[in-house]
C-alpha cells in the first residue's frame, strides 16, 4: 500500500523530530551548531574549517569541543535554506542592515534549534556575524 504524505502528516513530522532534537540535544551544542552553522554560512564555506571552529568556540566561550561542531559547519546550507536574502561579511553593513539580516536568521531557523531566549540569540548572531568579518578579513 504507496500512501501519500498529506502536508498535515508533514507538519506533524516536522513538530515531533524539533521535540526529539530538543530533548537529544544539550542547550549548549544547539547554541554551538547556531554560531558555527551560521558562520560557516555567512562565509560561503562548504566544509567544516577547524580554525574558524576553534576561533569561535574560544572567542564566544562556547562550552564544547569544536569538533563536535563540525557537523554544524558541514550542514549549514540545509540548516539555513530557509534564509532569503544573502549576507556578505565583508561589507560595510549599518546596524539597520545587521538587525534586519538577524532578525530573518532567527525566523528561518528550523525548530530544534532555539536554545535561549531571542535577545541572547540575537546577540550571539550579532557576534557571530562580526567574528565571521574579522575571520574572513585575516584570510
Amino acid at each position: 500500500m504507496n500512501q501519500a504524505v498529506t502536508p498535515q502528516k508533514a507538519s506533524r513530522l516536522t513538530q515531533l523530530k524539533n521535540r526529539l532534537l530538543k530533548v537529544i540535544m544539550p542547550t549548549h551544542v544547539r547554541r554551538g551548531f547556531f554560531i558555527l552553522s551560521l558562520a560557516s554560512y555567512v562565509l560561503k564555506q562548504a566544509r567544516p574549517d577547524t580554525i574558524l571552529a576553534h576561533q569561535l568556540v574560544n572567542q564566544l566561550d562556547l562550552p564544547c569541543k569544536p569538533r563536535v561542531l563540525y557537523l554544524a559547519m558541514d550542514n549549514n546550507q540545509s540548516i539555513w535554506s530557509g534564509l532569503q536574502s544573502a549576507f556578505d561579511c565583508l561589507e560595510n553593513h549599518d546596524d539597520r542592515a545587521v538587525g534586519s539580516f538577524v532578525d530573518e536568521v532567527i525566523r528561518s531557523m528550523p525548530g530544534w534549534m532555539p536554545y535561549s531566549n531571542t535577545r541572547l540569540m540575537r546577540q550571539d548572531a550579532i557576534r557571530t556575524l562580526r567574528a565571521a568579518r574579522t575571520y574572513a578579513q585575516a584570510a
